[in-house]
């Protein structure tokens, strides 16, 4: 079936481009607590291996920061020890007729790393010093920090919703936004259901416009 792909603006994640004319990469994630270093570094070198150009970790806390920056050590201190069967596949990808369709797979062990972020906009800035990528959900990112602040208060007639959720939105995403700057850390934003607010549930419920 003849398609034509659109053209999407280029995101480097790790030195890994993708959109634009670069092919589709394949992402897969580690299913280990991130305090294992070890389990964790072995299952993103088979990953690597087996074809992934990105992996994705958890990273639940302030400790899994530390964790994720010394798997990236590891990680990197292998970067050199490439496989003689990664080198193999990427050769197969070349053919006479159409020349490299793969050319820029992954064939070391620096894969760039994605730190996996839910609720905590101080794990998410500490993650974009570390990580190639850092994955939020905005939502609950923002619902956290509005929850937090109301904590804060003492008059029981204060209401979450008396917040301005844009204003909450603001000063939790623009120190993020600055350290993936400095950092040159790449942001994925969740727009599915699982990544909205409170606010636009309550809205909209489980409806296409929510």
């Amino acid at each position: 079936m003849d398609f034509q792909r659109r053209v999407t603006r280029i995101v480097n994640i790790g030195g890994v481009p993708m959109g634009g004319h670069h092919p589709v990469r394949v992402q897969t994630m580690t299913n280990l607590p991130t305090s294992d270093i070890d389990g964790q570094v072995a299952q993103i070198l088979r990953a690597a291996e087996a074809g992934a150009e990105y992996v994705r970790v958890t990273v639940p806390t302030l400790k899994d920061v530390e964790y994720l920056a010394l798997i990236k050590e590891r990680l990197n201190r292998d970067a050199g020890r490439v496989t003689r069967d990664a080198e193999n596949r990427q050769e197969s990808c070349m053919t006479r007729d159409t020349g490299p369709r793969h050319a820029s797979r992954i064939t070391r062990h620096d894969i760039p790393l994605i730190a996996d972020v839910h609720f905590s906009p101080k794990i998410a800035i500490a993650a974009a010093k570390v990580a190639a990528k850092v994955r939020i959900n905005p939502g609950n990112l923002v619902e956290g920090e509005r929850r937090k602040v109301k904590g804060e208060r003492k008059n029981k007639d204060f209401k979450i919703q008396d917040l301005d959720f844009l204003e909450v939105m603001h000063s939790v995403m623009r120190p993020l936004l600055d350290t993936c700057k400095e950092y040159g850390t790449a942001l994925r934003i969740g727009t599915n259901h699982g990544s909205l607010s409170a606010r636009i549930l309550d809205q909209y419920g489980d409806t296409p416009e929510g």
